[in-house]
Formats: structure tokens, sequence, C-alpha cells
């Protein structure tokens, strides 16, 4: 039994407890097909034949043939296909092939657990519970929080919006103007960053694109002011903590540290790289024909552009710092090559050029966006500044996505140091539990609590589909496992609507 097989095996006996694993039925044994697992009742009258696709090559002439026939001809049988996460990326049309067929979906994440996509009547009744129903895209809960901040440089900017977002209530263009229009007003209080609201203003174009072929995916640019918003009273909170954490990336700007501009751009910028992440699965959405293949690649040319190779080089050299622990030492900004650094962010490309990470496409985009624009004669007083600031900003973005957690083990960047670099922290924590509204105009949480206090922040997230939530069950536990050596407490409770 391979490591596969134990992780699935130890799941199915935790999710379906009163179905002990068993032989095959007899009927089973002349067809050509063998699944990895059997579970029976102990009557016999219920089956569950569970198959591990590892190759990720789906067998469709067998399941159609034989598959498909046995659940016609066994009322009692479940079928449910358990494959690799990288391989459920790469085949979207696979979860349309299981609803089609009343075929279960489940996927085996490394260091994670097992995710179930697509449940069968095994999983149990689905419940609906009552939201409380809320206007707009950005809850009162985090408002609330945003109000009346003290120690940041754009504090009264920030009041302002919320008066506005109040105004504009569930108008989605204009909440949209109103988002950008601010995160160009923000971005402008420094002027190294005055021209880089470009890049929010595509991931925005992306959206219409997104939203006009696959109507069910997820929001990124309410969600990541909101992540912004929310992160805002806990710097302000915790200011002295970020203060010292970042004092160590300080490279000639002691003086200009703001540590709020570094989680500004943290927070605007963590999904950019979501349009190159799931460009293939837009493109065979819109199309809709299983017969072709599309197939989205990075070029080599990318690494040898003058702004990537700075990007790069730097921001390996940060990870290996931050990597190091936390030994009182400050970092070099990158002067000297660091082996372990180069060694990572070799890694990094492959993930890029296959466009299997968007927290990594996200981070050198926009680092070497910045680099490029700080490159000109006439920015030289402004690059100490975009130093300090938006690598770090960088390091957060590429570690915030909870799939490659276990490859970030062996970078030595996972659990995240929280004493260390408390931005990525923060990014993680909000990151993990913003669902609101991200599909269109479904309200699929409430947001019953938001606190910020001297011992931390936390959140009560009300869900109102008992399957959506187990199904997000996953990044919470996730979630848990994600942090060490954190200076103040970050919390987070998910609960069904009906109770309290």
């Amino acid at each position: 039994m391979n490591r596969y097989e134990r992780i699935l095996k130890e799941h199915l006996g935790k999710a379906y407890a009163g179905l002990p694993f068993a032989k095959g039925p007899k009927w089973l044994k002349g067809e050509r097909w063998r699944p990895t697992f059997v579970l029976k009742s102990r009557s016999g009258n219920r089956v569950l034949a569970v198959d591990l696709l590892l190759s990720g090559v789906m067998p469709r002439y067998q399941y159609r043939s034989i598959v498909c026939k046995l659940l016609a001809e066994h009322e009692d049988l479940r079928v449910v296909i358990a494959t690799l996460e990288e391989n459920y990326e790469r085949a979207p049309e696979l979860e349309e092939f299981c609803k089609r067929h009343q075929i279960g979906l489940k996927v085996i994440i490394l260091g994670v657990g097992v995710q179930t996509i697509v449940r069968t009547d095994l999983d149990g009744e689905e419940i609906r519970g009552k939201l409380e129903e809320e206007a707009g895209w950005f809850p009162k809960a985090i408002l609330n929080t945003v109000v009346g901040l003290d120690k940041l440089v754009f504090c009264k900017l920030l009041d302002t919006f919320v008066d506005e977002v109040k105004r504009v209530g569930q108008d989605e263009e204009e909440t949209r103007k109103l988002v950008l229009r601010t995160a160009d007003a923000l971005l402008a209080k420094h002027p190294s960053f005055k021209g880089n609201v470009g890049q929010f203003m595509r991931l925005a174009h992306f959206e219409n694109l997104l939203r006009f072929t696959t109507p069910a995916a997820s929001e990124h640019v309410f969600h990541s002011f909101r992540v912004f918003l929310a992160g805002c009273p806990v710097i302000n909170e915790f200011y002295g903590v970020f203060e010292d954490a970042h004092r160590r990336f300080c490279v000639g700007a002691e003086k200009s540290m703001c540590v709020e501009y570094a989680w500004l751009l943290t927070a605007l910028f963590h999904d950019i790289g979501r349009p190159k992440e799931y460009g293939e699965r837009m493109l065979l959405d819109e199309l809709d024909d299983e017969d072709l293949e599309v197939i989205v690649r990075g070029k080599n040319t990318r690494w040898s552009r003058t702004w990537n190779v700075a990007a790069r080089r730097i921001l390996g050299s940060l990870a290996a710092f931050v990597a190091s622990g936390n030994n009182g030492a400050m970092w070099d900004g990158g002067t000297i090559e660091d082996p372990e650094g180069v060694a990572t962010s070799e890694e990094w490309i492959r993930l890029y050029d296959e466009m299997r990470s968007h927290a990594v496409i996200s981070a050198f985009d926009f680092l070497g966006d910045i680099f490029k624009k700080a490159g000109a004669a006439d920015e030289r007083r402004h690059r100490p500044f975009v130093l300090t600031h938006a690598v770090p900003a960088a390091l957060c973005i590429l570690l915030h996505d909870w799939r490659i957690w276990r490859l970030a083990k062996k970078w030595k960047l996972f659990p995240v140091d929280a004493s260390i670099i408390p931005m990525a922290a923060l990014l993680i924590y909000l990151d993990t539990w913003d669902d609101y509204r991200r599909r269109g105009q479904e309200q699929r949480i409430f947001m019953r609590t938001y606190a910020v206090g001297r011992n931390g922040a936390s959140v009560v997230v009300e869900w109102g589909d008992s399957e959506e939530l187990q199904n997000e069950e996953i990044k919470y536990r996730a979630f848990k496992k994600a942090l060490k050596n954190p200076p103040f407490s970050l919390k987070i409770s998910a609960r069904m609507a009906s109770e309290r």
C-alpha cells in the first residue's frame, strides 16, 4: 500500500464509519474494473467502491461502458473517484463528469488531507441554514473595525471609504469603481507606487472575463480589498510588533519604514496570478470540447529579463534569511547571492512556468513589475523604499496559498514563523476565512463577529450550506498547522448558520 492509499484509507475509515472495508461483491469479479477499496454495510446491501486514479488520466471508456452500467444494475452501489490535487487542477472536466454520472470525487492534498469535491448520498444529508442577509460586498463586522484607527498613515482614507461604501450599498459597479479609486489613492500616498495600480486594474478586467466564461469562479477584486481592510485594525493594534519584525528587512530605508504600506501591497496584489493559474480551465470551459487540450506554460525568456533576474535573486535571498530563523541578524538585501535562496528560487521558477501556483505567479509578477519601474534612473531615490517594502510583501504573497505549504516545508518556510514575518501570518489568516460573496451576488457566509483586541483577532463565520462548510473545513484544519511562534492570537470559528 503506497502513501496515497494510506491517506485515502484513513479518510474513508473516518468518513464512512458505518461501512467497514471488505472484499468486492461477487458480481464485481467478472468485470474488467477493480476499485482500490471496497466498503460494505454489514448486511451487504450497501457497497461503496473507491477508485484511486494516481495517473490523473480518466479512463472514460471504462467508466462509461462498465462503471455506469454497474451503477444502473445495482441500486445500492456508490462509486467515488479519488485523485491527487495536481491531477484535479489539470483536469477540470473530471468534476463535471462525476456530477453528470452521479459519481463522488475526492482530492488528496499531501500534508493537509482529503477534500470531498463531489458528494454522494453516503456523505450525509445536506443541511440548509438561514443566513442573516447583508447588503454589499463589505460586511459590517469588518467595516466597524476599520473606523477610527489612529496609527496608520491612511486612516482618513479608510474612514472615507467606509462612509462611501455604505452609501453605494448593493450597486456592484459603483462599489468596484470605489474600490479601484480608493486603491489608487492609497497607493499614491507614496510616489514609488503611483503607477502600480495598473496591475490591480488588470485583475479587475480579468474578473469580468472570468465571470462571463465561468460563472461559478471565485471573485478576487473585492476579496483582496476586504483582506486589506480586515488586516488594518490588526496592524494598528500590533503596530510595534510589525515594526520590530520589519526592521530586520530594512536596507537603507529604516527612517521611511511604513509597515502599513507593506501590508497594502501584500493584500492588494496577493491574487494577481489567478488569471494565469486558471487560464487553461477558463479556455476549456469556454470552448466546451472534451477532445481539446489546452496547455499554458511559461517561456524561459521570462527569467532572462533584468527585472525578473533581480526579483528571483533578491526574493530568494530574503526567503533564505527568513528560513534561517530569528537570530537577530539583519537582511543584506540580497547583495551577496545565497546558495539556499538560489535552490529555492529554482523550484519557484518551475512552479511558475507550469502555472501551478497563483501565489508564486502573483509574487513574481508583482515584484518583477515593481523592479522594472524602479529600474528607471529617476527612481533611484525610491529604490531603498521599494526593496524594504515590496520584497517582504512578495514573500508574504508567495507563502499565502495553503496548496504549496507541503513544498514550503522543504524550503524551511513552513510552518510560517509569525515572529519573523507576522505579515505573512496575517495574510494567511484572513485569506483562509474570507468567502464572502466570492461567487457573484450569492452570499455564502455571514460574518457573525470580527474582533481585534490586545490578545489578537478572532472571527466567527457562519455558512448557509452544510456541504459547502464540509468542503471548506480542510482549509480551516490546514490553517491550524500553518503558523508557529505567533506574537498574538488569530482564531477562526466556522459553523452552520442554524447553530448558536
